[in-house]
C-alpha cells in the first residue's frame, strides 16, 4: 500500500488523514509543493481519507 499522510485544517480544527492508495497522488505529492492545497476529508473505515481538489 502506498499513501500520503495529510495534516490539515478544517475551520478551527485540525485533522490527520491518508490520501487514496494510488501511485499518481503520492508521486504528485512528492514532486509538487502541497502546502495550502485544498481538498475534501471524509471519515474512512479505519482512518480519515483526504482527496485533493
Amino acid at each position: 500500500k502506498r499513501f500520503g499522510i495529510v495534516v490539515g485544517r478544517q475551520g478551527d480544527n485540525r485533522f490527520l488523514a491518508h490520501t487514496p492508495d494510488d501511485d499518481t497522488t503520492l508521486d504528485w505529492m512528492m514532486r509538487e509543493e502541497i502546502l495550502g492545497k485544498h481538498g475534501t476529508v471524509t471519515p474512512g473505515e479505519v482512518t480519515n481519507l483526504f482527496k485533493f481538489a
